[in-house]
């Protein structure tokens, strides 16, 4: 394949041109790609770029991709050498997108890098002449907004990445006796052309992306576009994103020719349409979690997932105030507010005789905050509630402020995992439920788990016949000594 472009071009920079005599195109891995320019010896502009590497920002240059004329935009400078002449000077530029020309064909084809997805729902199948067959279970199928997708699995020859019904062309016109089907791990994404247009499938595949991060809890993107017409392919256009560098090996949803993916897709869409901005960011910090391997990271990770799921799933009920409408009317006077603290702190220098007026009006802001949302653990229960699940078992919500705060887990070493399990599969059943999911997932360290298991099922149990409401203003679990203090306010209240 041919990346070099011989073409006079020009770089503009405040009324002087830098000309560009050819561009090659290299590329490391799927997010890595460099263009080489070659341009005229033109020191001072150049060395302008070593203290401004990104002055061409934006810039785009012609090159050659895939045998395609197309227009790659710059990033940053990132190095230079000179030619062996010494007259020319060969400039690294990192790139983000690449486009090409303009093709049609009867499939757009989204290649999406180490989105393995396990066994499809349907075989692709190659006959013998002299009988038998070779045969792959390579495609899964779903539908979103009416429109059919498919998903397909990525046959390696020779270094590249091919559908299984090419794959079987290619191996017959070489004259293979059998059929090989070596799976590379990366994956197609393929819709039919006449059934929407291109800027639609370019957002379709990209929200279909971060449905499939979250099933496969590692980073999942589209790296390129192709135009396909039967077993002829035509490149449209190649776009930068942070692939991961391998396929996890612990996805939770793992498809076993059971149409578990078609289910998860086809259910969670329009959920997650409902709010995709939200979505993406919350299922971005999940894979985060499960990228990073040091378990004290992910779970605070985890626990500040709790917090934004619980924020969003009990917005808009109104918490009744946690300790009394009458404390948050004197909170809202100044000089009430005023009178409030003074008599607090009154009360707590029979206890400490240092304490100031300033602890008083710090512990008025607290007390303000306790009284208008409900404790950490009050308000998760009460989200795992709404969605019908049972409430996380205690262990999972008692390390929140060891960790937010010390950054460190405050328990035995033989318990670390147990917690890092629990708090794993809690997170991830919460996510689960939300988009609607009801089938089985895997999960670290427990194996395969039912999602029917997990939710409350027993009416009578007033653990979860409580409404999230009354959930929320459930004793905050304070200590003896501040139920003291708190006696005081109420105390003040009357008077």
């Amino acid at each position: 394949m041919n990346c070099t472009l011989e073409r006079q071009q020009n770089l503009s920079h405040e009324g002087k041109n830098i000309f560009v005599h050819r561009t090659e195109l290299t590329k490391s891995d799927f997010d890595s790609f460099t263009l080489l320019v070659e341009v005229s010896n033109a020191i001072p502009t150049v060395n302008q770029l070593f203290t401004n590497p990104d002055l061409f920002r934006g810039t785009k240059l012609a090159c050659l991709y895939d045998d395609v004329e197309s227009l790659a935009t710059l990033e940053i400078l990132t190095g230079q050498e000179f030619t062996l002449s010494g007259d020319h000077q060969i400039l690294h530029f990192s790139c983000s997108t690449i486009v090409g020309a303009q093709a049609y064909g009867e499939l757009f084809e989204f290649l999406i890098p180490y989105g393995d997805f396990g066994n499809g729902d349907y075989m692709t199948r190659a006959e013998y002449g002299r009988g038998g067959f070779a045969q792959t279970p390579d495609h899964i199928k779903f539908t979103v907004d009416s429109v059919e997708w498919t998903l397909r699995h990525l046959f390696e020859i020779d270094g590249v990445f091919y559908p299984a019904d090419q794959a079987i062309t290619i191996q017959r016109a070489a004259g293979a006796d059998t059929i090989r089907f070596d799976k590379s791990g990366h994956v197609a994404l393929q819709v039919r052309t006449s059934n929407i247009n291109k800027d639609s499938a370019e957002k379709t595949a990209m929200d279909v992306c971060w449905l499939l991060q979250l099933a496969f809890a590692q980073r999942v993107a589209w790296a390129e576009l192709r135009v396909r017409n039967g077993s002829d392919s035509h490149f449209l256009c190649r776009r930068g994103f942070a692939f991961p560098r391998k396929s996890s090996g612990s996805k939770p949803i793992h498809n076993c020719g059971d149409y578990l993916i078609k289910n998860f897709i086809e259910t969670a869409y329009p959920i997650y349409q409902s709010d995709s901005e939200w979505w993406a960011e919350t299922i971005n910090w999940y894979s985060i979690s499960r990228e990073d391997p040091t378990i004290e990271i992910s779970s605070i990770i985890y626990s500040m997932l709790f917090e934004r799921l619980s924020n969003h799933l009990l917005q808009g009920r109104g918490f009744p105030k946690q300790i009394g409408e009458d404390l948050a009317n004197i909170l809202k006077d100044k000089k009430s507010r005023k009178a409030f603290a003074e008599s607090l702190g009154k009360h707590l220098q029979m206890y400490a005789s240092k304490w100031s007026s300033f602890n008083s009006m710090a512990l008025v802001q607290q007390i303000e905050l306790w009284n208008n949302s409900p404790s950490y653990p009050k308000k998760t229960k009460a989200a795992f509630k709404v969605t019908g699940l049972k409430p996380p078992p205690p262990l999972v919500l008692q390390q929140r402020s060891n960790l937010m705060h010390d950054g460190g887990l405050r328990m035995e070493r033989s318990e670390i995992l147990e917690f890092y399990f629990a708090i794993h599969q809690q997170i991830l059943l919460l996510l689960l439920s939300m988009v609607g999911y009801r089938s089985k997932f895997f999960c670290i360290g427990l194996g395969e788990c039912e999602m029917s298991s997990f939710f409350a099922d027993c009416p009578d149990d007033s653990e979860h016949s409580a409404n999230p409401d009354q959930l929320i203003c459930e004793n905050q679990g304070l200590s003896k000594k501040l139920i003291e203090i708190l006696n005081a306010v109420r105390q003040f209240l009357r008077m």
